[in-house]
């Protein structure tokens, strides 16, 4: 560990004592080969909690009694042996891995280390993030803003490039009609939906409790694939009595994805880059479209409070009316680019059941070529064609890591439930997030350690190393 460096671990706290007093206990028995102290910032007051908030509280209290870095570490996290918490010369993040699981690829939260120079750079945590969620967020984006070393990563396939044609969705009026007879004669018996895809930041809506953003919808009860504002994958289904059946992917981002949704009998599965997201029983009876089209970039457009239109990039869409094993989602995955699913190819064996096919590169004026043979041609309304050499790969800009291993302390989850925030803060918090902070509405020169009031209310000395620090927000 770097020498003649002092850490300050600073830890964001309220109404979790049984947590706290397992934590000192076992950070100072951790941390006894450092030198370090250890800053408890309790929250005094009735508003909604503000992790970054005491996060620059402890910042500025630790500055001043010299401590030359900072790890800002949750109380319900310990670390397990291995974990280093030596000087970091860039921002790094410690808990990549949470009793055994690993968070998704951006997530910065947690325990992260920050020298003062680097935190002062970017103006520290913002204040205006109340309640649980994406404080974290904003501080990855604050240090992409001010050009900090960070790393990148690439999911996709690296060993081939491709031609990949696409359409542009905007987000707001782009999508394409699909004609199809006989709806319910496919989805209410086995079927598999096909389709690559790269989502764009969307713009949040405050005035619904989440957002769908659907890249394919049959209308009525919109069954299709979806990404929400949870920044997941969704493939829902719907049966006879109105009673959803989905699954969704772990989070995952703006990156291309190969997405295969499919029914076999009374079974949902949903596939990602060819691996099984999950696998569920669906039961009842199918509910009965009656629709004769479905929408590719929208939920529906002629109903205002079911639009949720697409934003982002769509390559390729596939409808087999039987259910694809998990050998031809592998191959058409990996070469579907190369070799034509509507001729069987190696592992690929299913093209005599293929109902609809579009490439996105057979397309006039504004109607796309069904080049299944089966006449479903498409319109076209607001797209904006184009192409790309690519490998179907995507590099997303990720924290530093240093690989460390947390156990958890139990409690309630702050997150989700289902499709649900646990507060509604968390949902103001992710429009300031998604709608003023990435739309560069926010001035980050103007929210943070710079400008962090509070009221200090009692300053308590706990052990030789450890203060707890009272303050009013």
């Amino acid at each position: 560990m770097s020498k003649n460096k002092k850490l300050a671990v600073v830890v964001p706290y309220r109404d979790r004592k049984s947590h706290l007093d397992i934590f000192i206990e076992y950070m100072e028995t951790y941390l006894s080969e450092y030198d370090y102290s250890i800053y408890i910032i309790e929250q005094k007051d009735d508003r909604p909690f503000n992790r970054g908030k005491l996060l620059n509280i402890g910042a500025k209290v630790a500055m001043k009694e010299g401590c030359d870095y900072f790890a800002f570490h949750d109380v319900d996290m310990l670390p397990q042996p291995g974990v280093d918490y030596s000087f970091a010369d860039v921002p790094t993040h410690l808990s990549t891995e949470l009793d055994g699981d690993v968070p998704f690829l951006d997530y910065f939260g947690g325990v992260t280390l920050f020298n003062v120079q680097d935190f002062k750079i970017i103006n520290g945590y913002s204040n205006e993030y109340w309640g649980w969620g994406f404080e974290d967020d904003d501080l990855l984006y604050r240090c992409i803003g001010k050009g900090l070393s960070l790393e990148t990563k690439k999911i996709g396939l690296p060993e081939k490039e491709f031609l990949i044609n696409y359409f542009k969705f905007n987000g707001s009026s782009s999508y394409i009609r699909i004609p199809y007879k006989n709806m319910s004669s496919v989805f209410s018996g086995d079927f598999t939906i096909s389709m690559k895809i790269k989502p764009e930041d969307c713009k949040i809506n405050q005035n619904v409790e989440f957002d769908e953003y659907y890249a394919v919808s049959i209308p009525g009860r919109n069954t299709g694939i979806s990404y929400t504002s949870f920044k997941r994958y969704k493939a829902e289904i719907w049966d006879k009595d109105g009673n959803s059946n989905s699954i969704q992917s772990d989070i995952l981002g703006e990156v291309w994805s190969h997405l295969v949704m499919v029914k076999i009998d009374d079974k949902l599965s949903f596939y990602l880059n060819s691996e099984l997201i999950d696998e569920k029983e669906i039961g009842l009876e199918m509910f009965n479209y009656t629709t004769d089209y479905f929408y590719i970039g929208v939920g529906n457009p002629n109903e205002e409070i079911n639009k949720f239109y697409f934003k982002g990039l769509i390559s390729e869409f596939a409808l087999w009316n039987i259910g694809l094993d998990e050998n031809n989602i592998k191959e058409i995955y990996e070469n579907s680019y190369y070799k034509s699913i509507l001729n069987d190819y190696r592992k690929y064996n299913k093209s005599k059941y293929l109902k609809c096919y579009y490439d996105f590169k057979n397309f006039r004026d504004n109607v796309i070529q069904d080049l299944s043979g089966n006449k479903n041609n498409g319109f076209i309304y607001n797209c904006e064609d184009g192409y790309l050499i690519n490998k179907f790969e995507s590099e997303i800009v990720v924290p530093n890591r240093r690989e460390g291993k947390f156990k958890t302390l139990k409690h309630k989850s702050n997150s989700t439930i289902g499709n649900s925030w646990v507060h509604y803060e968390t949902r103001k918090n992710q429009k300031r997030f998604y709608n003023e902070m990435k739309g560069n509405i926010v001035d980050l020169n103007i929210d943070g350690l710079n400008s962090c009031r509070y009221k200090l209310i009692e300053e308590e000395t706990l052990t030789d190393k450890t203060k707890l620090i009272k303050v009013e927000l």
